[in-house]
């Protein structure tokens, strides 16, 4: 086996090391000098090395996928549960909006037939052009005369 893949290993490890310690342009300088370095120890390394390099990374990017995978099925089981809790109470709301009592007397609210426009206000401000868009409920006769009843 070749130990002379060893040098630029710790020719890298080394410059590696004073990138994390020194600042502006020296620190760029040395951060690619280690990753020539490493670069060059993998290609003069023996074939035992590299595979089990490739091993390791293999075996490492496995563990961060499944650990991903997990977080995925775990996100949509949450999503699930709340879907299926909105599903329940919004029938439950629907139930409690139609049965009212007053004094113990059951009775449904009557539904409202209220009609809504939107009413849009141009002006200018400081010689720009404004448009205001707002709601404005209207009133329905139906209704009046049922409230003078």
């Amino acid at each position: 086996m070749r130990w002379l893949f060893l040098i630029p290993l710790t020719t890298g490890l080394i410059s590696g090391y004073i990138s994390q310690k020194s600042a502006d342009e020296i620190a760029y300088l040395t951060g690619a000098l280690t990753i020539m370095s490493l670069l060059a120890s993998l290609v003069m390394a023996p074939w035992q090395v590299q595979l089990l390099i490739l091993v390791l990374v293999f075996i490492i990017v496995r563990q961060f996928w499944l650990k991903l995978e997990l977080e995925s099925q775990l996100e949509t089981e949450r999503q699930e549960k709340a879907d299926a809790f909105r599903a329940t109470s919004t029938s439950n709301e629907v139930e409690r909006k139609t049965i009212r009592k007053y004094r113990g007397v059951t009775y449904e609210p009557p539904a409202s037939t209220s009609s809504v426009t939107e009413v849009e206000i141009e002006g200018k401000y400081r010689g720009a052009t404004c448009k205001v868009h707002y709601l404005q409920q209207t009133s329905d006769p139906a209704q009046n005369s049922d409230l003078k009843e």
